[in-house]
């Protein structure tokens, strides 16, 4: 699995909502790839916050500046 290809599931990843299969390829990849491993704690971080905030999700434009910015360092990285 790519970094790239983690992004289009992370949102589920997080919530539960993955196949164990999936989880498992996202897993693997997670435990040799500490800036994905980072950016999934970091995702996971900002969604207790937006919870402690009485948000049950953080606003779409806060989603999308995160992934953007996943982006772009999976970008950076594929160079």
């Amino acid at each position: 699995m790519k970094c790239k290809e983690i992004l289009d599931i992370l949102s589920d990843y997080v919530d539960g909502e993955l196949a164990d299969e999936q989880c498992h390829r996202i897993q693997e990849h997670l435990k040799g790839c500490p800036g994905c491993l980072e950016f999934v704690e970091t995702f996971r971080r900002s969604l207790e916050i937006a919870h402690d905030l009485d948000e049950k999700h953080p606003s779409e434009d806060v989603c999308l500046s995160v992934l953007q910015a996943f982006r772009k360092s999976c970008e950076q990285k594929d160079s």
